[in-house]
This record gives structure tokens, sequence and C-alpha cells, in this order.
């Protein structure tokens, strides 16, 4: 793989599902020797999404209550709402509150977070699942390595296969061979792969998605797996672009439409899978 993306990584385990008490089933998996740091930049951006959200939940702790009372206290600005819509737009104006200082907008964008995965609890828990599950792999060890003049001296440096191999042994206590194959091969061999997935399993899922809406979050995820599991993507550490995705799938009968609702009393971007 020559980026880490956690969909990408579920669906790849979820497809192969393996016993590891058997030792005749295995599965493989691929990691790039290649020198851009693409592991260890998600690794930090994690880091820094975790750190934002935390820093959500601490206000949201010492502050909300004070929202709340000053929402409640004027009730002209609640006047003929439920009690749900009362509960959002109190949320919705504490949350705007929030990313009005110190521009925290401007980061969570930066960040790749929207305020529906910022007060989900259980999208803060995928992430600090991912931070530990590629901690181990980018974490740094001592290594002996000649210099240009062909001394040896130590280095610290990221070894993601040795570290891979030891993470496999710290959770299932099984050993992993090492094989190496160039680029040309995993190319190959992922274009084989790709066009089976699309073969395969394309129509289905934009069958199964056909006029969801979908966006933050959903759209996000959309656009992750029609880039990378399907292929969509032209650059594989960037996201396909809405027209790049309408010429990956016209030709399968769909198209992706956008447009501008109002969702839960904010303008959102959505995307229609629609059938031609």
């Amino acid at each position: 793989m020559n980026q880490f993306d956690h969909v990408q990584i579920q669906q790849m385990v979820g497809r192969k599902r393996f016993d590891i008490n058997n030792p005749d089933d295995r599965i493989t998996v691929w990691l790039t020797t290649e020198s851009k740091p693409i592991l260890e930049n998600a690794y930090h951006r994690l880091i820094d999404q975790v750190a934002f959200i935390n820093e959500y939940r601490n206000h949201h702790f010492m502050k909300y209550s004070a929202t709340k009372a000053f929402v409640l206290s004027n009730a002209e600005l609640i006047d003929g709402m439920s009690d749900e819509d009362v509960t959002e737009f109190i949320n919705n104006m504490f949350m705007d509150a929030f990313l009005s200082k110190e521009n925290r907008r401007t980061k969570m964008e930066d960040l790749k977070l929207t305020p529906k995965s910022i007060q989900n609890d259980e999208y803060g828990g995928l992430l600090i699942y991912q931070l530990e599950y590629i901690a181990p792999i980018v974490r740094k060890i001592l290594i002996e390595e000649p210099d240009d003049e062909g001394y040896v001296t130590t280095v610290e440096k990221s070894n993601i296969i040795h570290n891979y191999q030891t993470l496999v042994i710290e959770l299932f206590s099984k050993s992993s061979d090492v094989q190496w194959r160039n680029k040309d091969e995993a190319k190959d061999e992922l274009t084989k792969e790709l066009e089976k997935r699309v073969n395969q399993e394309l129509l289905p899922y934009l069958q199964k998605l056909e006029a969801i809406k979908l966006y933050d979050d959903e759209k996000r995820k959309f656009e992750s797996e029609i880039s990378y599991y399907f292929g969509a993507s032209k650059k594989s550490s960037r996201l396909a672009n809405r027209t790049t995705i309408n010429e990956f799938i016209n030709g399968y009968g769909f198209k992706v439409n956008n447009k501008r609702m109002t969702l839960n009393q904010s303008k959102k971007t959505v995307w229609l899978i629609e059938k031609i």
C-alpha cells in the first residue's frame, strides 16, 4: 500500500476472514518501502485531530451549561421549537461559539474534520483506534548504517517492515515472512485487483447508495472508498474529485450530482448518486 486509509485496512481484512490459529490460513499485507513519509504524516495528522476533539470536549465540559442557560433564559430564541429542535439549536450555537475563537474553524478544516465528526464520540474513538494501530508501525528504532565514507553510524529511523513484524508477534504470537517485489510487479497486481473489484462490486455498491444524501462524514467515506478501494483516484495519495468520479462511474450508468441543501439548520454540500 502506498497510503494509509482505514477503510482499505478494514475492507482488506474483512474480505479475508482468516483464522490466526490455522497455520495454512494466511493474509498478505504489502507495505511500501518508498521514502515518502505518508504513513508518518497520517500518524501526525491523527495526533492533531484527536487533540482538537479533546479540546472541544474539555470546552464542552466547562462551558456548555452556560450556553444552555443563556438560550433557555431568552425564550424568544426558541419560541415554538420542539424539545429536539431546542437541543439542536443549543448544540449549534455552542459549536459556533467554540469555532469562532483562536482560528479553530480554519484549524478544523485543515484537519479535515467537521462539526458533526467533532461531536460524534464514535468518530473520535475511531481516530484513537487508528492512532493506536499506526503508532507501533511508525515508531523509530536504532539502526546501524554506513555513512558516505564507509564508517558505520547509529541512526534513529522508522522501519515499517520491522515494526509490522514485531506487531504481528505481539498481537498474535505468530511469525511473519518478508517478501519483496518491485514496483512494476506491485502495479500489475494492483491493476488486476482493482479491475476485479470494479467488475464484481462497483455496480452493487452504487445501487446501494442510490438517492442517499451524502454529506460530511458519509460523503468523505464515499470519496475514500471510490478513490482508493475501487481505484478512481489518479493519484494514490489524493481523493478523486467529483469530475473524475463521474468519469469513472458513468460507464456503469451512474453519476454524482452536487447540490447545496439546508440540513440541520446548516448549509451543506450534498452528493446524490443517481442513474443516468
